[in-house]
């Protein structure tokens, strides 16, 4: 396989990793609206916190991130992201984020939007081509751990 092919067959693959975020993202915010609101665009004033009290993500649940993400491995992608259950993923995608790793988050700059969202900078240490090494991630409270639930290059 050449340079340029193995360059875009890591840029499909990480795109696929996106794509499944986004879906688990989907998933998440379908689970949380209110009920009274579903599908009709709105948001109940009671939806809305008037101040969000969240745990904020420890140094020690940052370091398990980074570390399940650098594993390689199917169980550590399920571990650090936002993945439904029954979700098939591509080996690839685990070997890929393994490759940029360690992921280092920075939690001091964690930032709940809501009782189960969240946002929190990030490095990555090995970016592919076109990509910066800052990142924004998207954290989702899961069962009482923060999870990635999306992720973004910042200029």
């Amino acid at each position: 396989m050449t340079g340029a092919s193995s360059h875009q067959s890591r840029l499909v693959v990480i795109a696929a990793a996106v794509a499944a975020l986004v879906t688990a993202a989907m998933i998440v915010w379908l689970l949380t609206r209110s009920p009274s609101t579903a599908g009709t665009g709105h948001v109940a004033a009671s939806a809305i916190p008037s101040k969000i009290t969240v745990s904020p993500l420890t140094a020690q649940r940052a370091s398990e991130l980074s570390a399940d993400l650098a594993t390689g491995s199917d169980a550590g992608l399920r571990a650090a992201l936002v993945i439904p259950p029954d979700q098939k993923l591509d080996p690839a995608a685990a070997r890929d984020l393994h490759t940029i790793s360690p992921i280092t988050l920075d939690v001091a700059s964690f930032h709940a939007t809501s009782d189960t969202i969240a946002t929190v900078s990030g490095t990555v240490a090995h970016p592919v081509s076109g990509a910066g090494p800052r990142w924004l991630f998207t954290l989702a409270l899961v069962s009482g751990q923060w999870k990635i639930l999306d992720a973004a290059p910042t200029a």
